[in-house]
């Protein structure tokens, strides 16, 4: 074997042994909202200054959408591996939104998070949820 075959093979197996060593020490469980308030939370620690609504969370807890008072945005928080994701969807974020039974899709402008689904718990708990998105994509009307 040459030098460059033994790198590889050793690059490997050193990235292997770290990936088992990780999921057998439990880093690669993902995240669980155990409540609402769980996903509050880590929705707040994004965003300090925003206050919550309303809350729903999805059928596997690492999903959580929120109504945010006197913001025009959705909150929207979820699980990506052990951390959490929190971010507002504006209005111009949301390019569609697609209702199927219980689970709601949306197909945001973002490149690096292009589609997003959120399964919950009934079908009318989806149906308000589409409710908002579609309130909030009405365009607004200066007074």
């Amino acid at each position: 074997m040459t030098a460059f075959q033994l790198l590889v093979v050793f690059s490997v197996f050193s990235i292997s042994l770290m990936a088992f060593i990780l999921h057998r020490l439990g880093q690669s469980s993902g995240h669980i909202f155990d409540n609402e308030a769980a996903a509050i939370s880590a929705f707040l620690e994004e965003f300090p200054d925003s206050a919550v609504d309303e809350v729903a969370l999805s059928v596997d807890q690492r999903t959580a959408m929120m109504t945010l008072a006197n913001e025009p945005c959705l909150g929207l928080v979820r699980a990506m591996g052990k951390f959490t994701l929190a971010r507002k969807l504006a209005p111009e974020d949301i390019r569609a939104s697609h209702l199927r039974d219980t689970e709601l899709r949306l197909a945001l402008k973002d490149f690096a998070d292009p589609s997003f689904s959120i399964k919950f718990q009934s079908e009318e708990l989806t149906r308000r949820w589409s409710g908002y998105l579609n309130r909030q994509e009405e365009p607004k009307t200066n007074a």
